[in-house]
């Protein structure tokens, strides 16, 4: 995965990629859907462009050493 330093700022390439995707998405099904149809669209976006990612992963959050609860972000980029 094309993940270099520039001096444009980090990452550009992988950004470029990512907010391609999302307005392909946007572009094929408008605005018309739940938040749900529109995760599982980007998820195919992300593999065709081959971008690699974690869907709905469990991440544990903590607090001074203490567990706190659990974060389920959309996407995780690995």
């Amino acid at each position: 995965m094309g993940t270099q330093m520039s001096t444009d700022g980090l990452y550009k390439d992988l950004t470029y990629k990512i907010i391609g995707a999302l307005y392909e998405v946007h572009n094929e099904l408008g605005s018309a859907h739940k938040e749900n149809i529109y995760r599982k669209a980007v998820a195919i976006e992300l593999k065709l462009r081959g971008i690699n990612f974690v869907e709905e992963p469990r991440l544990l959050v903590e607090y001074k050493g203490k567990k706190i609860g659990i974060y389920k972000p959309d996407f995780l980029l690995i």
